[in-house]
């Protein structure tokens, strides 16, 4: 809405959970009655990149949408970037999952703006980070915040409830907890509440977009 992107090119995994993201985008799309984005299948076993890109600039697209993995959008962006195509990138937190890419493989994604849970670290956020750094030699990614936050909620359930497996589901839907990714609690469905917000990747930093 804010960029007015009316011609938006979504480009999508052939895998299971790539799909059923990319469908479930387009049917909120649709539902929220604005131009649906054109679909381009990915599949890197057959991939011609410089073919997929060619379709994609054919198409007049303001944007690119990937619901796909790490690697395979970095290749794709690695390859736009080297046909100075330059245009703005939207994706998944999934997109840097640190035990897919390194450091530097991170930084050359570029300027990526992606979904977050809405929250960057605060206080607690920034002493897991320098923690974490000290200990491993290199700062943490998104997969181990949140993997660092869910064990924690896991073991304070545990401590509430008990070993019994309903009574861990009641104490995890009640539970209210400050985590390195922020506040966390569940909706009745399981799903973490809170608002949905906008960063941008730089260098290998997420930055809040306001």
């Amino acid at each position: 809405n804010r960029r007015k992107i009316k011609n938006a090119a979504l480009i999508s995994g052939t895998d299971y959970d790539s799909k059923t993201a990319s469908d479930n985008f387009i049917k909120r799309i649709k539902n929220a009655n604005k131009a649906v984005p054109v679909l381009f299948p990915f599949d890197t076993a057959t991939a011609d990149l410089n073919g997929l890109i060619d379709e994609i600039m054919k198409a007049n697209t303001e944007d690119i949408i990937l619901f796909e993995h790490p690697e395979n959008s970095l290749k794709l962006i690695s390859r736009m970037r080297q046909r100075k195509i330059m245009l703005p990138v939207f994706g998944s937190f999934s997109l840097i999952d640190e035990n897919k890419l390194t450091e530097q493989e991170l930084k050359n994604l570029g300027d990526i703006v992606m979904i977050s849970s809405g929250h960057l670290p605060g206080s607690k956020g920034l002493a897991f980070r320098r923690e974490f750094q000290q200990k491993y030699g290199n700062p943490p990614g998104i997969e181990a915040s949140f993997a660092f936050d869910g064990m924690n909620l896991l073991i304070e359930a545990i401590r509430d409830a008990g070993l019994d497996r309903e009574k861990i589901q009641k104490s995890m839907a009640k539970i209210r907890y400050e985590g390195v990714t922020g506040p966390i609690q569940f909706d009745s469905k399981g799903n973490r509440r809170g608002d949905v917000g906008l960063m941008e990747f730089k260098n290998g930093n997420p930055i809040a977009i306001n």
